[in-house]
């Protein structure tokens, strides 16, 4: 019998290891790992204690599943949301710069485009990092989407704000004529 405690623990460590328990909570996995060691080395002298060790690292084991699962809905909750507000901002600036397209020069439309083409990069990243559980990379992918929103920001604002106070454009410059030096001119 404590050689199927021992199998049975070492299934259910594979499984939280594979689950990624290590990362969420390593200190919880090395003590099973450390049982389940114990249990093997004494499966052929001490069979009972084995089996107490195997059934104890299995617990041990299955718990920190459960606390991975946890973990995992709680940031997927947390960088769900994170990603839902940068999604919006994304989409409301993919519709402000098409509501601005023919008020704008070319330059600065290609510039703005540009910028939100790699923002868009990035968003795709960041919901497929979020969907294959890519926990430790996340905050790197989510910065970065960030920063790519923030440069269309700072690039589109400006040009919104301009568009929207026509008064305040800059007027252009006349060429004003020399003063008269001489009383002949």
């Amino acid at each position: 019998m404590s050689y199927h405690d021992i199998k049975s623990a070492e299934k259910a460590f594979r499984t939280a290891i594979c689950g990624h328990a290590a990362q969420f909570d390593m200190d919880t996995i090395q003590r099973a790992e450390s049982l389940l060691l114990q249990a093997r080395a004494l499966a052929d002298s001490d069979p009972v204690k084995s089996e107490r060790l195997a059934k104890d690292a299995q617990q041990i084991a299955l718990e920190a599943i459960t606390k991975t699962q946890t973990e995992k809905l709680r940031l997927k909750g947390v960088w769900g949301s994170e990603v839902a507000a940068l999604i919006q901002e994304y989409y409301r600036h993919k519709n402000e710069l098409s509501e601005i397209k023919t008020s704008i020069t070319t330059p600065t439309y290609l510039i703005i485009s540009q910028r939100m083409e790699i923002a868009g990069v990035c968003l795709r990243q960041a919901e497929q990092g979020l969907e294959k559980e890519q926990f430790s990379a996340f905050p790197e992918l989510y910065a970065r989407m960030k920063k790519r929103l923030q440069d269309v920001a700072h690039i589109l604002t400006p040009v919104l704000e301009e568009l929207k106070n026509p008064a305040q454009m800059k007027a252009p410059v006349q060429k004003r004529k020399a003063p008269k030096l001489y009383a002949f001119d």
